[in-house]
């Protein structure tokens, strides 16, 4: 059940995102709602980091990568 604090605080999907709510608890999940992620690097742990990242619902998630996408690695991450 979401619950609404003020306008500034971030209201969190608790039925959606309880697990992540038992590991971070209320305090940190509101901050990374509001929270601008830059993951640079998307070899293969960086891929895994921004799945994780992305999966705690971040306000905005920018990733940069330093070579290019070559057609066979694109699949890579898919099973």
């Amino acid at each position: 059940m979401a619950t609404p604090m003020d306008e500034d605080t971030p209201v969190i999907d608790e039925d959606m995102q309880s697990r992540q709510m038992a590991v971070y608890g209320r305090e940190s999940m509101q901050k990374l709602r509001k929270a601008s992620v830059l993951i640079s690097g998307l070899n293969g742990l960086g891929a895994e980091i921004a799945k994780n990242v992305i999966l705690s619902n971040p306000a905005a998630v920018s990733a940069a990568a330093h070579r290019v996408a070559l057609q066979h690695a694109t699949a890579a991450h898919c099973a």
